[in-house]
């Protein structure tokens, strides 16, 4: 009866090891390295050239906003001094997320740049062409900047639009795997930051859909193609926050800190220098809360991100 019992148990044990060694087989162990899914390579190319056109247009606008005493009549469309600042601020303080989110190997990682910028020069084409009337393309005059500047706008953010479209349809083609998230949000933060996202989106939805209205609103003199440019970037900058907000990670989000750290101080450093602008009234204020607000996020959250970090 022992002996049988004995005989029994080794058998089940055999067993139980022949399933476990046969389990191990079949289940590959987990590989951190190959956690999250890749990078599209299109894509981060597409983010590449994103940078070089930003860098170039934020030049003009913000450094030409500095030196003129007037609206900027060579750009491709005549744009005021205030428009040029916050429009130079948010290319070239986007140009250090861009670059740095082409570094990154993981959709994750730059996943809210990538959507901010697609959402930012769609904004652009869409309304360059809806309002071509107002650039300086339709201007005839061939050999004069405005209008090379003009043709070499509409050909970017259009170019940019497809390629954004056309890299993110194949990026949703890569295989994904899990990526966990190693440094969360701080909770205090998070109904700020939710608050800051909607702000600016809405801001953005109203600039763009009824500029007549809202246009007159702000607090400085903008033309409504002016406006339905400042709306495309709040709309864009709107995207980017909410975006963070739904990654919850300190170091997923790193790329867009960037961003709304440099768009904010750039535009509050060049509104300092001396463009008209009325803060005394409410939308005065708004800006400078909105303003302060992504200066703000970006610097802290950098900080939050870099400690995490260490």
């Amino acid at each position: 009866m022992i002996e049988r019992h004995g005989s029994h148990a080794a058998d089940h044990a055999a067993e139980h090891t022949a399933e476990h060694a046969s389990s191990s087989a079949t289940t590959p162990p987990y590989r951190p390295d190959l956690a999250g899914r890749e990078a599209a390579p299109l894509l981060r190319l597409v983010l590449v050239l994103t940078s070089g056109a930003a860098g170039f247009i934020g030049l003009l606008l913000y450094g030409g906003s500095l030196v003129a005493s007037g609206p900027l009549d060579w750009f491709a469309w005549p744009v005021d001094r205030v428009t040029a600042v916050l429009l130079g601020a948010g290319f070239l303080g986007a140009v250090p997320m861009l670059l740095y989110s082409a570094t990154r190997t993981l959709w994750e990682q730059l996943r809210v740049p990538a959507l901010a910028a697609a959402a930012v020069v769609t904004g652009l084409s869409a309304v360059s062409v809806l309002d071509i009337g107002h650039t300086a393309v339709t201007s005839g005059e061939l050999t004069s900047p405005a209008f090379l500047l003009a043709v070499a706008w509409l050909l970017g953010v259009l170019g940019l639009t497809v390629g954004f479209v056309a890299t993110l349809l194949l990026q949703a083609t890569e295989p994904a795997l899990p990526l966990a998230r190693t440094a969360p949000l701080p909770r205090p933060v998070l109904p700020l930051v939710a608050l800051e996202g909607t702000a600016l989106l809405g801001l953005g939805f109203a600039l763009l859909a009824e500029p007549s209205f809202w246009v007159p609103l702000l607090p400085w003199e903008a033309t409504v193609f002016d406006g339905r440019m400042v709306g495309a970037w709040a709309l864009a900058l709107g995207v980017a926050l909410l975006g963070a907000l739904a990654e919850d990670d300190l170091a997923r989000v790193r790329g867009g800190l960037l961003g709304v750290a440099g768009i904010g101080l750039l535009a509050l450093a060049g509104l300092a220098a001396g463009p008209g602008i009325a803060w005394q009234g409410w939308s005065g204020a708004l800006g400078a809360v909105l303003l302060g607000g992504l200066s703000a996020t970006g610097v802290v959250g950098l900080l939050l991100e870099r400690r995490a970090r260490s």
